[in-house]
This record gives structure tokens, sequence and C-alpha cells, in this order.
């Protein structure tokens, strides 16, 4: 049923409270319903709010609907599996890769507030110096750990995608830092 689905896809996101759902269709052989992820914060931000579009079968099973083909969600996927507090996701529009077969991105992660600025890139910056506390040490090895999961996970997901690297940008634009580039995937088939 439609709200056995709703309670699976709720479970499923450990009854976030920020995360709404709409039910978008019903398979025609009734085995699952796709159900669209929302987050009320990143909408109050100004941004479309959407996590992922997720199958949610029968049996509570739940898979991210939108890990290949064309209508992959990426912003809606990086939000949903490597979110980070204070901050979201903005992705260039991709170019392809002749030579790879993939489609290049470039992935920025940006404060969501002046405030979350000043907590996250002075946490960054303390700890390039080498001058964090252990708060701001925890908050910027939250970040690179993040970064890094993405980069190296995200061709499992979705093989006809690579991201070329991952950077932090300032509220303002005044301070950038290339948190990891991959390398070593470039020019992997």
């Amino acid at each position: 049923s439609e709200a056995a689905a709703l309670d699976s896809i709720k479970k499923y996101f450990d009854n976030n409270s920020d995360f709404t759902y709409l039910v978008e269709n019903h398979d025609e052989t009734n085995q699952y319903y796709a159900i669209r992820a929302y987050s009320k914060e990143i909408q109050a931000n100004g941004g479309s709010g959407t996590i992922g579009l997720y199958n949610v079968y029968s049996d509570g099973k739940v898979e991210d609907a939108l890990t290949t083909g064309a209508d992959f969600d990426l912003v809606g996927y990086l939000t949903a599996h490597y979110a980070i507090s204070g901050a979201h996701y903005k992705v260039n529009d991709g170019s392809y890769n002749n030579q790879t077969g993939r489609t290049e991105y470039i992935v920025t992660l940006l404060p969501d507030t002046k405030e979350d600025d000043a907590s996250i890139t002075g946490a960054i910056q303390a700890y390039s110096s080498g001058s964090a506390t252990d708060a701001q040490k925890s908050i910027s090895e939250n970040v690179f750990a993040k970064a890094n999961s993405l980069i190296s996970d995200l061709p499992k997901v979705n093989t006809s995608l690579h991201i070329h690297y991952v950077s932090w940008l300032s509220y303002d634009g005044s301070y950038g830092l290339l948190l990891v580039q991959d390398r070593a995937q470039d020019t992997i088939k």
C-alpha cells in the first residue's frame, strides 16, 4: 500500500524530521512506489530540496531510483548520502569526456549561511594552518572525509560519471580550497 511504502521510506531515512515525501507514481505491476524525498531545510535556503527519487517495494526494500541513466540527480544523491551540516552541494553542468566515455563533474561545497561560513571556513583555515581546536579539527576532518568518500564511491554507483574534484568555497567567495582531486580516474574508461 502507499501508506506502507511511505512508512518504509521514513524508516530508510531514520525518520528524519527534516524530510518530506511525495509519492510520484506506482508501477503498473504493483511492485513498487516511486517516492521523491525532499529536505525542508534545503528548500528554506533557496534550493529545490530534492534529496532523490526512490523505488519502495512491497517488501519494504528501498532503492535509489536515480543511480543510473540521464535522470541521475547528482546534487540530490550527494545531499542524501554525504550530507554536511551547514553546507550544501553545487555541481557544474558536466562535460562529456570522449576519451573515457563519462561525464566529468566539478563539485563545490558551500556554506548555507554566513554563520555556517564562519564556523566551517574558519575551521578549515585553522586546520590548514595547524592551529585548529579539537572542534575545528572535527569539522574539517568531516568535510575532508565526505569529499574523499564521494569521489571514490560515485564511480561505483554510476559508471557514466566522474567527479574530477571537490572544493570548498566560502560564503562570499573570498576563500576557496581544493579538498580532493581524482587524477587516478581521469583517464579510466
